[in-house]
């Protein structure tokens, strides 16, 4: 009985990967600034960059693997934020603007993959 939940789960996990991924490719296309990959871990985020990695290359994406983000303040995350003058992308274990209570500018996205577990 467990192998067949687990086959059910991760035809469920392989979906929300794929809308997720198409979703990333849209946002790309569409130059939003700064995507933010969301999610605790084994739920795909660098999995997800490098598929999408030849998409980000031609739309000048500096990628950012798990940045370190301060539980005491926002003052790093805005520093991240602020030094880079190109598109980015980053993963992050938490939503930094929920996190530090700050307001979400609209030339970022966030990516909540947390609904996706390998």
């Amino acid at each position: 009985m467990s192998i067949v939940k687990e086959t059910v789960d991760n035809t469920v996990a392989i979906q929300n990967y794929e809308f997720t991924k198409h979703t990333l490719n849209v946002i790309i296309d569409n130059q939003i600034e700064t995507i933010i990959l969301v999610g605790a871990g084994s739920n795909g985020k660098t999995h997800l960059i490098n598929e999408c990695a030849d998409n980000l290359k031609d739309n000048n994406y500096k990628i950012l693997h798990e940045c370190p983000l301060g539980p005491e303040s926002s003052k790093g995350f805005e520093t991240i934020l602020n030094c880079y003058n190109q598109n980015i992308i980053m993963t992050s274990a938490i939503n930094p603007f929920t996190h530090y209570d700050m307001a979400k500018p609209n030339n970022i996205v966030i990516i909540d993959m947390n609904h996706i577990i390998f």
